[in-house]
């Protein structure tokens, strides 16, 4: 997974953009734009003032994407983690005409008079901003404790990564570290409202939230504490600030992170002796609709949950009948597979190995810099393998991977083809490639879409395979075992919070394809609950990805090159799959026409 920092409020809607008038120029004068001009002028404008907007005030977001945000005229006053108040949410779903106005000024622009590129970008804006729109009105419904999406969950990812470039950072990062308490007061402030309302989150996710707290408060080096001084000792500055910086830090961990830390324990256990939402969206008041919604943000389509269930259900059949033809074509496969040997340890010897092979179908990486670390045992989240913080726009040469060691240890292929997702030809490799390329504005490297960045990583993770010598069988055979699980999981996601399956569904369900039923499905329950949607991207936007690829192989034959296909994709940049689809479309018809 890639992670991007955690937005200082997360349902805050930025305030619509207001450009200019247009400039006035002489009818007579021999450099007067012409309509083609001035509309691409002003949408490239636009696109500017709306990057500025995006990021607005909110420091965390500044700092992630810029390492040097005054060179872009952004300047950042407010050194805080932002507000999370009921009112200021309740404020802002009043000006549900933000995203509204987003829209109109989007349509205002005539595509006809645009470039290729401004009409493609003009499409994914609009795109982007009609998702947004689909959760007006479902803030309360949101669970901001999620297992593996919420703010206990990514908190210390915001402070462990953030980067010391001089000393103002350190300044900017205490003062960060101090407003934790506050924040994290105003989001328990929420949750309670929640709670009043009688939507408060399933019982055993505010128990694992507990857990999680509880884990880092009793972990013997505190990863803050560590991470700090190990940043600090990067600076150039004077042992005796250092001194007084590293004991600062300590102070503020202990009176303000920890505390937040304390009182989420708290207030979530006192919460759960009330009523909790046990049994999943489909049987809270809008709960299939906020499902709904982000089941098209998970899947960066607009496919509705029924057209996902039959596309999924649809895929188990087709991919176990191949994983039977392979197994019994050639039953050794299978001992290839479990006997798989990478012949590499350690992680950076990993990733070195994919930069240097991905080229073999991949264009050339843009950058191959990057760093590597486990995380902290107090930073580990179950069921994040590893995650790679994605570049800042004017800093593409420091990339960051961290890896859950507890997740991956003792099984080397399973942290290879992990490291082929989050590295080369994955997310480090997608991002840079898009963040460095100049056509694609500002604003649109700002949007999200996870399905398909996510099933991008996955795919490319699939091509690993090769890299290590791998029969296109021993390929397949591994690709498919690891979608298998995907589909199963993602299907119960569907079936718990949009068609109301409870355990014992679940246990009918799975004991076609499981054996030991009774000890996955509550576990797979409760997961579901406590994140939905949370696999979407990686089954869905795979599945995607892998049938975009098999129609451009299908359509042009012996004309495919892999290259140039994954050039395609990159040049995109990171859309909804039907952009997607539509780009492939015209490469496709381009192609066949010489």
């Amino acid at each position: 997974m890639s992670k991007r920092a955690v937005p200082a409020n997360i349902l805050r809607r930025a305030l619509a953009v207001v450009l200019a008038g247009a400039m006035t120029v002489s009818l007579f004068g021999c450099n007067a734009e012409t309509k083609e001009q001035k509309e691409q002028r002003e949408f490239n404008e636009y696109c500017d003032e709306l990057f500025k907007d995006m990021l607005g005030d909110d420091v965390l977001s500044v700092h992630y994407k810029l390492a040097d945000p005054e060179k872009m005229g952004i300047e950042v006053k407010d050194y805080t983690l932002g507000d999370f108040t009921i009112e200021q949410i309740e404020e802002g779903e009043k000006e549900v005409d933000a995203t509204l106005e987003k829209l109109n000024a989007l349509n205002g622009f005539n595509a006809e008079l645009l470039t290729d590129r401004q009409q493609l970008s003009l499409k994914t804006l609009k795109a982007y901003y009609e998702q947004q729109s689909e959760y007006d009105g479902l803030y309360m419904l949101q669970n901001m404790f999620g297992s593996n999406s919420g703010l206990i969950a990514n908190l210390p990812t915001n402070f462990v990564e953030y980067v010391f470039d001089d000393e103002q950072d350190v300044k900017e990062y205490l003062d960060l570290v101090k407003d934790t308490k506050r924040y994290v007061d105003q989001v328990l402030d929420f949750t309670r409202e929640q709670a009043e309302d009688g939507k408060f989150m399933a019982s055993f996710c505010a128990q694992e939230n507990i857990d999680m707290c509880n884990k880092y408060l009793d972990e013997e080096v505190n990863p803050l504490i560590a991470s700090f001084e190990e940043k600090l000792e990067e600076l150039d500055i004077d042992d005796a600030k250092k001194s007084e910086y590293i004991k600062t830090n300590e102070q503020y961990v202990k009176e303000y992170y920890n505390a937040a830390y304390e009182d989420v324990i708290s207030v979530l256990s006192e919460l759960m002796e009330g009523e909790t939402n046990d049994k999943g969206l489909y049987y809270m008041d809008g709960g299939t609709d906020l499902y709904t919604a982000i089941v098209h943000e998970k899947t960066s389509t607009q496919m509705t949950p029924e057209k996902v269930i039959d596309l999924l259900d649809s895929e188990l059949e087709s991919l176990f009948t191949e994983y039977a033809t392979l197994y019994y074509s050639d039953t050794s496969l299978l001992d290839q597979e479990m006997n798989l040997d990478t012949g590499m340890t350690e992680p950076k010897e990993m990733l070195e190995f994919l930069a240097d092979n991905c080229s073999s179908e991949f264009p050339k990486p843009y950058t191959k810099d990057f760093v590597v670390q486990y995380q902290s045992k107090a930073t580990e989240v179950e069921g994040t393998v590893a995650y790679y913080l994605t570049a800042r726009l004017d800093q593409l040469d420091y990339n960051s991977i961290k890896v859950n060691g507890s997740a991956v240890e003792g099984d080397d292929v399973s942290l290879y083809t992990t490291l082929a997702h989050e590295g080369f030809p994955g997310h480090l490799y997608q991002f840079t490639s898009v963040y460095n390329n100049a056509d694609i504005p500002n604003a649109l490297k700002m949007v999200d879409f996870i399905g398909f960045t996510e099933g991008y990583a996955q795919y490319a993770s699939d091509r690993s395979y090769r890299m290590l010598g791998c029969s296109e069988e021993l390929s397949q055979m591994c690709v498919l075992d690891g979608m298998l699980g995907y589909i199963l999981q993602s299907r119960i996601d569907l079936g718990v919070n949009y068609e109301g399956w409870g355990i014992d569904e679940i246990s009918e369900y799975l004991s076609a394809y499981v054996n030991d039923v009774d000890s996955v499905a509550e576990e797979m329950y409760e997961s579901v609950i406590s994140d939905p949607g949370i696999l979407l991207p990686y089954t869905v936007g795979h599945i995607k990805m892998i049938k975009l690829r098999e129609k451009a192989e299908r359509k042009l034959g012996d004309s495919f090159d892999a290259k140039e296909y994954h050039q395609l994709i990159l040049d995109t940049g990171i859309v909804p799959f039907e952009i997607m689809e539509e780009e492939l479309n015209n490469y496709i018809s381009e192609k066949k026409s010489k």
